[in-house]
């Protein structure tokens, strides 16, 4: 049984923690820091391991979209990484008047398609030739 992970507030620096996919580890770096001066972020810890970071990026007033990367070991802890998302997005939704989260997931990821429905994100729509020129659908939880 896997005790409470620690949480830190987000720095970029945490991504390099994780085993991402070669195609992330650029991409995901360079748009973290544009994540943190336009939203709040976490990264969750067991011990000094990271297992996974996260947050929101305001885009408007009211608006924010979700993100969420995750170490290539998270099945290990895929109950923390449902615990601590829903309460910090509950949290960041009171904590800055949210009334709108969205999120994208590429499309054929089940796995992701599944986390965010059980977080209660409804899907709205197809985007074709999103981030990476993949396709990907929209989801959003409303207040």
């Amino acid at each position: 049984m896997i005790k409470e992970l620690k949480v830190k507030k987000f720095r970029p620096k945490h991504l390099k923690g994780l085993e991402l996919r070669p195609q992330d580890i650029n991409r995901n770096i360079k748009n973290a820091r544009k994540w943190i001066r336009h939203g709040v972020a976490y990264s969750f810890f067991d011990d000094e391991q990271i297992v996974f970071c996260g947050g929101v990026v305001f885009l408007s007033d009211g608006i924010g979209e979700a993100w969420i990367i995750c170490d290539a070991n998270i099945r290990k802890y895929v109950r923390w990484l449902y615990k601590y998302s829903k309460e910090y997005l509950n949290r960041i939704r009171k904590d800055f008047k949210l009334h709108r989260i969205q999120c994208t997931v590429r499309s054929g990821w089940d796995e992701a398609e599944i986390f965010v429905q059980n977080l209660n994100f409804k899907k709205e729509g197809f985007l074709q030739k999103y981030i990476g020129k993949q396709n990907h659908y929209l989801y959003a939880r409303v207040w």
